[in-house]
């Protein structure tokens, strides 16, 4: 249980960040954003992946790792579909910014998923699962790369394909809470000696 749901987080989670090769093109052109404002999107993503990363990390030492994972998914997938509903004009733009910048937050903990993993598989079995992890990854990816190019020449193609991007991580976060199992992480006092 937990390989498959951490397999389809990281694989939503790919979704989630390659959107973004597919997306900003398509902005600039369909908005007519300049290339500048354009790169904001993307900058402000991965400042949202910074802090997330260090805000999720810590949050998962006081609460779990399962509820951070699960959370994290839920705040991907909503403010994903969000971002689709945007204006397409300069202050929807802003708007677009604040979503994708939550979006990567939300996909910074990945790397909590990636922790339950490590925690619960046994040491011999470990490198193999967690090569596994990238497989799912490349799933992710061509995934979104399929469904950007089926999507993005419609009209309004960019909405519909941030919502096809979007809906895994809904699934993963209902999935995650449903199946993934209890962790002990933040009860312990395994690193304190470190």
């Amino acid at each position: 249980r937990l390989m498959v749901c951490s397999a389809l987080y990281w694989s939503s989670d790919a979704m989630e960040v390659m959107v973004l090769s597919m997306l900003l093109p398509t902005i600039h052109e369909q908005w007519g954003i300049s290339r500048t404002r354009t790169a904001l999107l993307g900058i402000f993503t991965f400042a949202g992946v910074l802090f997330g990363a260090l805000f999720f990390g810590m949050i998962s030492d006081r609460i779990g790792r399962r509820p951070v994972v699960i959370m994290a998914a839920f705040l991907t997938g909503v403010c994903g579909l969000l971002s689709a509903c945007v204006s397409a004009n300069d202050s929807g733009f802003n708007v677009l910014i604040l979503c994708r910048t939550a979006v990567g937050m939300g996909v910074s903990a990945a790397s909590v998923s990636f922790a339950m993993l490590t925690e619960f598989t046994p040491t011999k079995l470990r490198v193999s699962q967690l090569a596994r992890m990238c497989y799912a990854w490349s799933v992710g990816g061509i995934f979104c790369m399929v469904a950007g190019l089926l999507t993005l020449p419609l009209v309004e193609g960019w909405r519909i394909f941030l919502v096809v991007v979007a809906l895994p991580q809904l699934a993963v976060s209902v999935l995650c809470y449903k199946f993934l199992p209890e962790d002990n992480s933040h009860r312990g006092d395994s690193g304190r000696n470190l």
